[in-house]
């Protein structure tokens, strides 16, 4: 998978986020403005990869949270 654009980042992290039972903590971005939602993925990414050596692979060969930090400062410089 090429995590060339923002939409499969997006489902890269919804996916792992089904597969570890960490969807609903993706349910709290909704009320966050859009810095606050980078870094409460963030943090769900990390507590995810902890607990998962397949999803931890997935996001580290992919470059997800260096993906989402660049993110971050392209919407907030």
């Amino acid at each position: 998978m090429n995590l060339s654009s923002l939409d499969s980042l997006t489902e890269l992290i919804g996916a792992a986020a089904i597969r570890s039972g960490a969807a609903f903590a993706l349910d709290d971005i909704a009320g966050l403005d859009a810095r606050a939602r980078v870094m409460h993925v963030v943090r769900i990414l990390h507590a995810i990869s902890q607990t998962d050596p397949w999803i931890a692979k997935i996001l580290n060969t992919q470059q997800a949270i260096p993906q989402l930090r660049a993110e971050l400062l392209r919407r907030n410089p």
